[in-house]
């Protein structure tokens, strides 16, 4: 019972049922292994069709364009994959079969029989970083991928405003690469700034970014992701959505689908969060599992933080997140205790930056498994750090399960008839061996005697 005139359950019984759980979730971890170790087939990954070429379509021109294929330049597509933009701002997507340059025809008629022409076209982009958010910062955590890097910064470049700053974090480096490319672009555009952060964590490099950077609006990017022309006006604008905006994520739109891989994750969910704004706060009732759904807010490879709001907050936690035996969830966390602490995230979809998804199919085994791990290693710590929330958590397990399972769950309802269960699966797997990767991070934490916690990034920053 849980009503006013309820008695509160007492702590033995409340622990009971955590050992419970564990014990279950340890059980489905076993059995997961087990059962995933029998099926797979080294060496034969389930094929999921031709290439898919992504495009734009910009209403007031009529201009059709499309994205090279960095991963396969000569590949031959099977379909298209168009975003309809209207001054920039995304108004929906068409997804037709690939006619090459009879797309320029194609693609105009489909957009007036599906009335996506009908939008008011008056938008118009500031030049400037909107002066209430001038300076803003953008945090950008990295090792050892200078080749993605490279393309970010490329895009990055192209942002015209000055009131800037882009703070490439190399996370315990291994080589000088990096800091080299950082260097380098530094002398002709003071806006790029190097720093490092000897300590493997992707929690820990962000930050140490968030320590150093002066900006009033923080942005965190990924380095497989590049940006959208009008991406820092359009995640900026996202603050003036409404009273008291602590966060702002954006769209995030697959690079290019060449692969069978890179199609299986966007049949799994991808990034993509829709093409309407939404406004999220406490009392929002978006699911059964909010505000503990895994990517119900948009992403951390596409989001700004009001500066000092992420700092009343304490950053990231860092035994969370990539780098750590969790793998993932940092992000997640932190969208979290956002809600919590009474601010509002807005998901604002204009602000727009392409994702390069994993190209072969064992990197998005691991991916998959990495997020499952990620989600119930965050849950644990966010249970682990107030006993309401373990309560309210275990009341969503059963919810959770079934959101993660049946095929008819907004999750899942996308997937075409050819998609592996085995994706599935290894979701399942990461998600019952969660509780124990956040013990093993907690044990790790505690025996190098660091206990830094949210809010303690700022003494390791410089």
């Amino acid at each position: 019972m849980t009503g006013p005139g309820a008695n509160p359950e007492p702590p033995s019984s409340l622990a009971r049922r955590l050992l419970t759980t564990l014990v279950a979730w340890h059980r489905l971890a076993v059995l997961c292994s087990r059962v995933q170790g029998r099926h797979r087939v080294v060496g034969q990954e389930p094929d999921a069709g031709r290439p898919v070429r992504i495009a734009e379509y910009e209403l007031t021109t009529a201009l059709l364009t499309a994205r090279a294929a960095v991963g396969r330049p000569q590949a031959v597509f099977g379909e298209v994959r168009v975003l309809v933009r209207c001054h920039g701002v995304p108004v929906g997507q068409l997804e037709i079969p690939d006619s090459g340059d009879g797309n320029a025809v194609e693609v105009p008629l489909l957009v007036k029989k599906q009335r996506l022409d009908q939008h008011e076209c008056s938008h118009a982009w500031p030049v400037s970083v909107h002066e209430r958010r001038s300076p803003a910062s953008v945090v950008i955590p990295t090792r050892d991928r200078p080749a993605s890097l490279g393309r970010l910064i490329t895009s990055l470049r192209a942002v015209a405003a000055t009131d800037i700053e882009f703070l490439i974090v190399d996370n315990a480096p291994a080589t000088a690469a990096t800091r080299d490319l950082v260097e380098t672009v530094g002398r002709s555009d003071g806006r790029f700034r190097y720093l490092c952060e000897p300590r493997r964590g992707a929690a820990r490099a962000r930050n140490t970014g968030l320590a150093a950077a002066g900006g009033r609006a923080i942005a965190f990017l990924d380095d497989d992701t590049q940006v959208d022309q009008h991406w820092l006006p359009a995640i900026l604008s996202g603050f003036d959505a409404a009273a008291d905006v602590g966060c702002v994520t954006g769209l995030v739109l697959p690079d290019e689908l060449t692969t069978s891989a890179q199609i299986w994750f966007e049949q799994y969910g991808g990034f993509g969060k829709g093409f309407e704004r939404r406004i999220y706060d406490r009392w929002t009732r978006a699911s059964a599992l909010y505000p503990y759904a895994a990517g119900a807010f948009g992403s951390g490879n596409n989001v700004a933080f009001d500066a000092d709001t992420v700092r009343e907050l304490g950053g990231f936690n860092e035994i969370l997140g990539p780098g750590t035996p969790t793998h993932a969830g940092e992000d997640l966390e932190l969208f979290t205790r956002t809600i919590r602490s009474g601010h509002r995230i807005v998901y604002e979809p204009s602000a727009i930056v392409y994702h390069t998804h994993r190209q072969q199919y064992g990197e998005l085994l691991d991916q998959l498994r990495n997020y499952g791990t990620g989600l119930s290693a965050m849950l644990l710590a966010q249970a682990a750090a107030s006993p309401r929330d373990l309560l309210e958590i275990m009341r969503r397990v059963p919810a959770g399960l079934l959101f993660l399972l049946l095929p008819r769950s907004s999750k899942n309802v996308s997937r075409g008839p050819r998609f592996p269960a085995e994706l599935v699966l290894t979701e399942v797997l990461g998600v019952a061996s969660g509780p124990f990767a956040y013990a093993q991070a907690r044990r790790a934490q505690l025996r190098r005697g660091d206990q830094s916690r949210p809010g303690e990034a700022e003494d390791h920053a410089r």
